[in-house]
């Protein structure tokens, strides 16, 4: 009785091997990350494949030139091809998530990609799963490769690099100069540059005469004023009030207060580009202006603005 007992266990045991490591039972491996990014933004990081050299570790810094695509990049059975034969195909996509195959040297692993808003929708949590057999998952568990760690992890530095993902580097400071001596005027489009020398130069005469201690460095402020107007506000920073002058003000700053900062190299298209990318990073972290941007030059005066400069754009948030 007992012979046939262990028989019976034996061929019950024996089967249900089998049966696991044929591949008829799939198991997950898990993990998940925070993203300080609303959904919308994290999930089309994966959602898109375009996107995924921004972030996938084995397509990061791939020029697309390297890259075979095949359909259109955010439908189902879309895939993109490397060099060396990986190839990563969408199975299945909606808004928020994917399930995606990776093929190389003729083997296949499934996976997925899950973002769910947190936060008040300010923040993101993405759910990674890998599909494996009994025997893949019993290898990593002995010897973890970490795929999907890798995945969530490449994906989050990434949006929360700003010169990866804004493509500039953008950052928030304290307020360093809190008292800034400007002059204000309002002028045709064309002469700019002049009223900026013109500006400066009575800053600095204002300074000497009045012996007030000014920085060498200079910050702008443009608007529009209509009817191909601009007004534009040159200012130095000083180390003390003195009596205010026509077209003289002192703006005075919060010595508590912060500032969003980004910089950048070049004329006003690469300065354009900065202040759309500061408005979207205020927007993805619910930041709010609470006066005019400024531009910081540091340059001797006399230069044209709108040629090749470092600039750092600064906004009052809160």
């Amino acid at each position: 009785m007992k012979k046939k007992l262990f028989i019976a266990v034996s061929c019950l045991l024996t089967a249900l091997v089998v049966l696991l490591f044929t591949g008829l039972f799939t198991f997950k491996i898990t993990g998940d990350i925070s993203i300080p990014y609303p959904i919308y933004d994290v999930a089309t990081q994966f959602t898109d494949l375009r996107n995924w050299t921004n972030w996938h570790p084995g397509l990061r810094g791939r020029h697309p030139r390297d890259l075979l695509f095949s359909g259109d990049p955010e439908k189902v059975n879309s895939s993109v091809e490397t060099t060396e034969g990986t190839r990563f195909t969408l199975t299945a996509v909606n808004s928020a998530g994917i399930v995606f195959k990776e093929t190389t040297q003729g083997k296949t692993t499934y996976r997925s990609l899950i973002a769910y808003s947190d936060s008040m929708g300010r923040t993101s949590r993405v759910t990674g799963i890998r599909y494996a057999g009994a025997w893949e998952w019993l290898k990593e568990k002995m010897h973890p490769r970490n795929k999907i760690s890798a995945e969530l992890l490449g994906l989050k530095q990434f949006m929360e690099d700003p010169l990866a993902y804004y493509g500039f580097p953008i950052g928030i400071i304290p307020v360093t100069d809190t008292l800034i001596l400007t002059r204000q005027a309002i002028v045709p489009a064309g002469e700019i540059n002049r009223q900026f020398r013109q500006s400066d130069s009575d800053l600095v005469a204002y300074t000497e005469v009045n012996k007030l201690t000014g920085k060498p460095y200079r910050y702008v402020s443009r608007k529009d004023a209509g009817h191909g107007m601009i007004s534009i506000a040159v200012g130095i920073p000083v180390n003390k009030r003195a009596p205010e002058a026509k077209g003289m003000e002192f703006l005075e700053m919060p010595a508590q207060g912060r500032l969003l900062a980004g910089r950048t190299s070049g004329g006003s298209a690469r300065i354009k580009a900065l202040f759309a990318s500061m408005e979207k990073y205020m927007k993805d972290k619910g930041l709010k202006r609470v006066a005019d941007p400024l531009e910081k030059y540091e340059y001797l005066p006399g230069q044209n603005l709108d040629s090749a400069h470092s600039v750092e754009v600064q906004i009052p948030i809160y």
